[in-house]
C-alpha cells in the first residue's frame, strides 16, 4: 500500500482519490500535531494562554486559535516557541518525536587554550574556596580537550 507522508504523519494513498485531497489530509494532520505540541509545551510550564501570548508578542486569542487548530501560527511564532522551550521547530512541526530535533548534536564552542585564558580562569576563581583547585583543573582540562 502506498503512503503519503510528511514526518510523523502518514496517510494511506487509498484514502486519496486525487493529489489535492491527499495534500489536504496530510496538511490537516500536520496542523493538528502543531496545535497539540504548542498546547503541550505551554501547559508543561503552567503558563496561561495570555501569558504565553505576551511572551510571544501576540494575543491570548491568537494562542487559543493556534492551540485549537483554528489558525496557522506564523514562522516567527514557531521559532519563538522553539527558542523559549528549547525544542526544535522539527519537533513542533511533528517531523520528529525528539524535542531536540533530528540532527541536534550540541557541541559547545570552546575557547582557545591561551595564556590569557588561563590567566582569566585564575582571576575568576576564588583561591580561598575549597573547590578552587578542582574547578581550575576542570576548566584547564576542558581547554586541553580542545587540542585533541
Amino acid at each position: 500500500m502506498a503512503v503519503w507522508s510528511f514526518g510523523l504523519v502518514a496517510v494511506p494513498s487509498v484514502l486519496c482519490s486525487d493529489i489535492a485531497l491527499c495534500v489536504l489530509l496530510v496538511y490537516t494532520a500536520c496542523m493538528k500535531i502543531i496545535a497539540e505540541r504548542l498546547r503541550a509545551l505551554r501547559k508543561s510550564v503552567n503558563l496561561s494562554q495570555a501569558n504565553i501570548g505576551k511572551l510571544m508578542g501576540t494575543t491570548q486569542a491568537s494562542i487559543q486559535r493556534y492551540e485549537y487548530d483554528r489558525a496557522d501560527p506564523t514562522l516567527r511564532i514557531l521559532i519563538q516557541y522553539g527558542d523559549y522551550f528549547d525544542v526544535s521547530v522539527d519537533y513542533i512541526l511533528g517531523r520528529t518525536d525528539k524535542p531536540q530535533g533530528k540532527l541536534y548534536k550540541y557541541k559547545p564552542k570552546l575557547v582557545e587554550d591561551t595564556p590569557e585564558m588561563r590567566q582569566f580562569i585564575e582571576m575568576c576563581l576564588d583561591p580561598k574556596s575549597p573547590m578552587h583547585n578542582h574547578l581550575k583543573q576542570a576548566l584547564f582540562g576542558m581547554l586541553g580537550d580542545k587540542k585533541k
